[in-house]
């Protein structure tokens, strides 16, 4: 996957508990076992079931399609 954010750059980030999380969105947390930051994008929801098949991803048993609204969503989900 290509990175969408660069080494450096700097980016706001809120409390989970303000707004609730959704499907795309980037999430910043400590890793638990070694307190390194991590940025991710959310994929799955609570109580989906995920599935990457030769680069698909599917969720709930249906491919899923993400709606690209712009040039810089067209990072790819996965490598």
């Amino acid at each position: 996957m290509m990175p969408q954010l660069s080494a450096g750059q700097l980016i706001a980030v809120a409390p989970t508990w303000l707004a609730p999380v959704g499907r795309n969105q980037v999430v910043v947390f400590r890793e638990p076992d070694t307190g390194t930051v991590a940025v991710k994008r959310v994929v799955g929801l609570p109580g989906e079931r995920i599935q990457l098949i030769s680069g698909d991803l599917f969720i709930d048993g249906s491919r899923y399609h993400r709606v690209v609204s712009g040039p810089r969503e067209l990072v790819p989900l996965v490598d």
